[in-house]
């Protein structure tokens, strides 16, 4: 934390939680409640399905460097995503029609999605790779991860690590 930054009531209890808890049982955020990158948190967490898990100096052999620069145990995330989690009807429409509420749900539910493409594109397994941006993009569509899918479709995941 800088010289004269101010604390928020809601970054007061997010401490307060990390220093009375952790030492005794996990602390998690949520992903819609953010990355707490404004406590300079990032080093110390690892994205896992829904959360981020406050995991003091984070094993990076033993989890990826995710896109939101935090690391992600994509083990961990790939079993709650694949086995776990019950997504519903989501994935039947062809494209989904939300409320801003529920969009802004639906955005969240993309992350782990994202974060397991990009694992897949990591480890150069296109299929895989494909499978889980495809989910990502039909729960939160963008053109940047229209361009990625499009990039891997046609010109292969290895693509992705050229300039």
């Amino acid at each position: 934390m800088r010289k004269g930054e101010v604390l928020r009531t809601s970054d007061q209890v997010i401490l307060y939680t990390i220093a009375q808890y952790l030492p005794n049982r996990p602390v998690t955020f949520g992903v819609s409640s953010g990355r707490g990158s404004w406590l300079g948190l990032d080093p110390h967490l690892v994205f896992q399905g829904l959360v981020f898990k406050v995991v003091p100096r984070a094993d990076t052999r033993r989890f990826v460097r995710g896109v939101q620069g935090t690391m992600v145990d994509s083990t961990r995330t790939r079993v709650l995503v694949d086995s776990v989690f019950s997504w519903g009807k989501l994935f039947e429409p062809d494209t989904l029609v939300l409320e801003p509420a529920a969009q802004q749900v639906a955005t969240s539910f993309s992350v782990p999605f994202l974060e397991l493409g990009n694992a897949a594109v990591l480890r150069g397994d296109q299929p895989q790779a494909l499978s889980y941006l495809r989910r990502s993009y039909h729960l939160s569509p963008s053109k940047a991860l229209a361009d990625v899918i499009r990039r891997i479709e046609t010109e292969g995941v290895q693509s992705l690590f050229r300039r």
